[in-house]
């Protein structure tokens, strides 16, 4: 439990307990006063047992202790002042401040990224930050520069943990609606100092106003409770947008890359009609507007007949009608900068803020405080969504929202302009469309977006083209983010992990079919989005097979099993608990040779195993299960359920969670399984008779069938397409 011990001078202790771990902390704003010098004023006394102030000529501030730290500042002068940055925690050796953590070799942290291609790993605190030099990194990476050789950074929040456990520590921001905060350690062969540094962007304060930093927590204990607790938090305070519990559809992009024409929608519409797919939403990525900005701007020789008649025709298929849009952001020798010059965001000197580089295109920022850029967005969505009838709206490249720059109006933070930009999209599109954000600030957007990237984009190659660079696409780096941002899904959003690709090799891909079932597990087991993205007019079955054991999406989110207590270069194991006590683990080898992988059971019962992937029933295990042969970049998924003197089920093979299995009944000589027939594919279903038991007859959805006995009383029982239910009598 987290305990403060305030002091006399305006610093303050925090505690696990009774044990001291941040001594002489203390609270700081620096500010800009009217003549433009930089000023500093921290906590320098106790007002009462649960207030810290302290003051100059300028300002007052004052830092309230209750769950979380809250700090504030008050303009006491007439003139207005200019605020920088508000540290709400500060505890550094340099200023008498004690730091009591293990040294810096035995600790790891959880790094995340700003926004959802921005690396997001677990790192050694001995290993310096690397920056990539291109790519437009800076611009979508580090919003507030690069951090110095000694310094370990993270966006939002930091955990840090010891390599030998899960007891951790949390500091976090838990809220993202007025600044942008980081959490800034510098170390040596220790931690000497701790920032959570809550950034004021250079907001003009004007005499006698208020300002308010993010409230900010201090908590300890294990690694994924303190996660999940912190997640829960920020969403507490910020709210959750949409009714959506899962959404899962089809999108252009990683297969056409902006070349699809209406003819490649409609074909691939056919597809997954024919191939009776659970696939919802279709939607249309880039490559329609003739550029970026000009939305209303069709791709004539690609969608002749515009595009409302294509929603028209992927609504009458019976699916959902998505598109993709980059709203906060506009082509250079657009049409829109060419009507409205002022739409775009300038920096000091007046020249376009630069926000990234779209196939060889400049695109410019803009600037969301503008009157004109904020009724352009209202038109823009009405004519998207009320016009042309998309019920689902992908938003990219979103951090360019959140660029620094001149705006028109000077009293808001980049995070606050930032979601007055996407509030505005929010209201215009409405509450029963879903809005799916990409490219964007993480924390700034929840309650906003339903949906949301929470990785860099996939690719058809497992590794990056350069390695150096941690931000760009790549599938590894996918599956990265995926895993260590798990446990926003379902509390701030639908985590969206990047599309699937299931297809075959040579196809536009040169993945495995291993690395493709790690990227499909992966987001299977930890998103609550599932997008493919393959031409389904051309895959052969067997990936389409594929495809179908991993939809629809889940409800469910699996936890990682450990962040910091493990030997792989990342988190690698997840585990996710059924309702009916089943529970399945999944193992992730990032390595590049075969190796034996050795995963422990949930607990010292004793569990059948099934191999998902493999499709088959592995046997009875007591507290771990040995792999031979875990083959590089492959996931192994193990079912497991606890044996039991009843007759209960083991397996599925059609689903990867299981989720095609409605309900089970038992009776004193049957057992009868009710399925979820849609879209289903063959498969089999494995099932532990009663103690003492034999199968008297089975039955699939009232035909008799022929079972396997697996031994150990455990048998098989294939199941057709579209199967409803099994009758096993004993």
């Amino acid at each position: 439990m987290t305990r403060f011990r305030l002091h006399a001078d305006g610093a303050f202790d925090v505690l696990d307990g009774r044990r001291v771990v941040f001594a002489n902390a203390f609270a700081r704003v620096t500010y800009r006063d009217a003549a433009g010098q930089i000023q500093s004023v921290r906590t320098k006394a106790a007002r009462d047992a649960r207030t810290l102030t302290g003051s100059d000529a300028c300002v007052t501030l004052t830092l309230c202790f209750d769950d979380a730290l809250k700090l504030g500042v008050t303009n006491t002068s007439t003139a207005p002042i200019f605020l920088d940055t508000l540290d709400v925690f500060d505890c550094d050796a340099a200023q008498r401040g004690e730091i009591h953590l293990d040294a810096a070799a035995k600790l790891r942290y959880l790094h995340h990224g700003w926004q959802s291609w921005s690396p997001t790993a677990v790192r050694q605190m001995t290993e310096p930050e690397t920056v990539y030099s291109g790519d437009d990194y800076s611009e979508k990476h580090l919003p507030y520069g690069a951090p110095d050789a000694a310094e370990r950074t993270s966006n939002g929040f930091m955990l840090i943990g010891n390599v030998t456990d899960e007891n951790a520590l949390l500091l976090g921001f838990e809220s993202g609606a007025r600044q942008f905060g980081q959490i800034r350690c510098t170390v040596n062969e220790r931690v000497t100092r701790v920032r959570a540094v809550a950034y004021g962007d250079g907001v003009r304060l004007a005499g006698g106003a208020a300002f308010d930093a993010e409230p900010f927590g201090v908590r300890f204990g294990d690694a994924n409770a303190l996660y999940e607790q912190y997640a829960q938090r920020v969403a507490q305070n910020m709210g959750r947008r949409g009714a959506h519990s899962s959404l899962q559809g089809w999108c252009s992009w990683y297969y056409f890359y902006g070349a699809n024409s209406a003819d490649d929608i409609r074909a691939n519409v056919s597809a997954m009609r024919a191939a009776n797919l659970p696939l919802d939403v279709v939607l249309i990525d880039d490559g329609y507007a003739t550029a970026i900005g000009d939305w209303t701007s069709i791709q004539a020789d690609k969608f002749p007949a515009g595009m409302r008649v294509i929603a028209d025709e992927i609504r009458a298929a019976g699916k959902s009608p998505g598109i993709w849009l980059a709203p906060f952001g506009a082509q250079h020798d657009s049409q829109l900068v060419a009507a409205h010059p002022e739409f775009v965001l300038r920096d000091a000197q007046g020249a376009p803020v630069y926000a990234w580089d779209h196939l060889g295109e400049k695109i410019f920022a803009l600037d969301l405080t503008h009157p004109g850029v904020q009724q352009w967005l209202r038109d823009l969505f009405h004519t998207v969504c009320d016009e042309w009838g998309y019920a689902v709206v992908k938003l990219d490249f979103l951090f360019a929202g959140a660029l620094a720059g001149k705006h028109l109006d000077d009293t808001q933070t980049r995070a606050q302009i930032y979601r007055r930009g996407l509030q505005i999209v929010a209201e215009t599109v409405g509450a029963a469309r879903a809005i799916l954000g990409c490219g964007a600030p993480q924390s700034a957007s929840v309650g906003l977006v339903d949906a949301m990237r929470v990785s860099q984009d996939v690719h058809f190659a497992w590794e990056a083209l350069d390695p150096a660079n941690a931000g760009s696409v790549s599938t590894r780096h996918a599956v990265q983010n995926t895993l260590l941002r798990a446990p926003f899904d379902q509390t701030w959003w639908l985590n969206d992990p990047d599309c699937v690709i299931v297809r075959q090799h040579g196809d536009l891909n040169v993945m495995t079919r291993h690395e493709m079932r790690t990227l499909a597990t992966v987001a299977a087991l930890t998103g609550s989005v599932l997008l493919d993205s393959d031409n389904l007019a051309t895959i052969q079955q067997k990936h389409l097979d594929d495809l179908r054991r991993v939809l629809p999406a889940s409800e469910q989110s699996a936890r990682l099993r450990k962040w910091f207590a493990h030997d792989a270069t990342q988190p690698a194991e997840l585990e996710l608990s059924l309702e009916d006590g089943r529970v399945i683990l999944a193992a992730v080898h990032w390595g590049k040779r075969s190796k034996q992988t050795t995963i422990a059971l949930p607990d010292a019962r004793a569990y059948h195993v099934y191999d998902f992937w493999n499709k088959k029933y592995l046997g009875v295990f007591r507290r771990r299960v040995t792999i031979a042969r875990h083959a590089r970049h492959q996931t192994i998924v193990l079912h497991c359920a606890p044996v039991s003197s009843r007759a209960g089920v083991i397996a599925s093979s059609r689903h990867i969670c299981g989720a095609d299995i409605l309900r089970v009944t038992r009776e004193r000589s049957m057992l009868r399984i009710d399925l979820d027939s849609y879209a289903r594919g063959r498969g089999e279903i494995v099932v532990q008779l009663p103690a003492a038991k034999q199968i008297a007859s089975a039955r699939v959805s009232g035909h008799r069938a022929r079972v396997r006995d697996l031994g150990r009383g455990v048998i098989a029982v294939p199941l057709p397409p579209q199967a409803t239910n099994v009758e096993i009598e004993f």
